[in-house]
């Protein structure tokens, strides 16, 4: 009988070891929503407590990628200084000789870098949180059905222990190969993770704690909208939005509503318009009907879409636009017909400056904006032009800067690149093994323009 309590202890002890965060566990840090010393959250890289966290890379989804197995596309981080600058030192060779490369430039490595997950990250819908002591992150689910198959059309929300190491599964998707929406939003110092899913067409609100809870399940939802601003909404609301029913007195459009993450103040801000939610910027919700882009200002209570001249942004939906802030109100920067130009509106008239022509052939994509300029890929190469606080000194800036040699990997089933401390952090295939890793590019104008810098480490 001794014998076999000390088994069972044994089992136990194993049990709770393996599965300390949910069964035994009482060693997670406390769930804040504090982003002190939190640089660039929701992309492929960020900064916090002296490191950059970043995702090395990317790969197909196959049975190697477990826990506990090196994959290509795991989380890494490297030393940085408080600005988030990665830290590199000079490389020596076995004398002690600085080593050079073949045009005598000193070979630099990283000061220290370090794995800290071991999973897919780098996929379509993999991004970088960090709240309080929590990496939050997303990764294709590894479970197996009966036949043995891997599940990874189904995506894992997560997050990891930076303190602890303990990794906790928060969330699984219902269906493969759903198109998603996520984000995180404050509200009242409290954490909460947003998930649309829209084959399911749900809308899951979940409350981040010590323990995972849902605040709220909305069904039938056709769009979701959450900030630009990396996942926090700039007022602390959730937009979304639903069919008519069949008893609508209005049988077309949608019903666009909008509520705190807790599913308290949900407000309907319009129906039986064909309304398409597009951003939130500057305090602004900013939507498009009827071909035309119009805005109101959340942040000051307004609770009802406006469809007149004076919440006009834009006369036409463009396909290739950037949302930009101008003095409190919202300006537009657009590439139509190959031109680059900035439009806004006010006084009831639509006024734009036309910044630069590009040639019929170009194949020009909006990457984003670093201070007066933007930053774009012309055929998979980057470039800058500047379009803000145009001089005569300076109007040269207006024609495009090529600021690399190397071609980035369109976002496509990939992480789009994001513009971090003066660095555009992107995908490129790696020359020797024709995998995809992750790049930075500098955006200072260069004056020779060399090949990307290689950021991660080859697996």
């Amino acid at each position: 009988m001794k014998k076999i309590t000390k088994i069972l202890i044994s089992f136990v002890l194993c049990i709770c070891t393996v599965f300390t965060l949910t069964a035994c566990g009482t060693n997670l840090s406390k769930t804040t929503a504090d982003t002190t010393d939190v640089i660039s959250n929701g992309g492929v890289s960020v900064y916090h407590d002296g490191w950059v966290y970043f995702i090395n890379g990317t790969k197909e989804v196959s049975d190697v990628n477990v826990k506990g197995v090196v994959v290509n596309g795991g989380i890494y981080r490297v030393k940085a200084d408080e600005n988030g600058n990665i830290l590199y030192e000079t490389q020596k060779d076995e004398n002690g000789e600085v080593v050079k490369d073949s045009d005598g430039n000193e070979v630099k490595q990283f000061k220290e870098m370090q794995p800290v997950i071991n999973k897919l990250v780098g996929f379509k819908y993999g991004s970088l949180n960090i709240y309080g002591d929590f990496l939050y992150y997303t990764t294709p689910c590894t479970d197996k059905n009966k036949a043995g198959e891997m599940l990874t059309g189904k995506t894992e929300f997560r997050r990891y222990d930076l303190v602890s190491g303990i990794d906790q599964l928060l969330y699984k998707t219902t269906a493969s190969d759903d198109e998603l929406t996520y984000g995180f939003v404050l509200q009242d110092e409290k954490l909460y993770l947003e998930i649309f899913e829209k084959n399911s067409a749900t809308l899951t609100s979940l409350l981040m704690g010590d323990k995972v809870t849902t605040a709220f399940t909305k069904t039938d939802v056709k769009s979701v909208l959450l900030s630009e601003n990396k996942g926090t909404t700039a007022d602390g609301y959730v937009y979304f939005t639903l069919s008519y029913d069949k008893d609508d007195v209005l049988k077309r459009g949608v019903k666009v509503y909008k509520t705190f993450p807790d599913g308290n103040g949900e407000v309907k801000m319009s129906e039986g318009k064909a309304v398409t939610l597009l951003t939130v910027k500057a305090g602004r919700l900013v939507y498009a009907y009827d071909s035309a882009v119009y805005s109101i200002a959340v942040t000051d209570g307004e609770d009802t879409l406006k469809f007149t001249s004076d919440n006009v942004v834009c006369t036409k939906n463009y396909e290739n636009i950037i949302f930009l802030e101008d003095n409190g109100k919202l300006s537009v920067l657009v590439c139509e017909n190959n031109v680059l130009r900035l439009l806004s509106w006010g006084n009831g008239e639509l006024t734009w400056n036309n910044i630069y022509e590009f040639d019929a052939d170009d194949k020009i994509a909006f990457l984003g904006i670093d201070g007066d300029f933007v930053v774009y890929t012309n055929s998979n190469k980057v470039y800058k032009s500047r379009f803000k606080n145009i001089t005569n000194e300076n109007k040269d800036e207006m024609l495009p800067i090529q600021l690399s040699i190397t071609e980035i990997v369109e976002a496509d089933e990939l992480l789009a690149p994001e513009i971090v401390n003066g660095y555009l952090y992107a995908f490129s295939k790696n020359s020797i093994t024709s995998k995809t890793y992750l790049f930075r590019i500098s955006l200072t104008s260069p004056e020779n323009v060399t090949a990307a810098e290689f950021i991660g480490k080859v697996e």
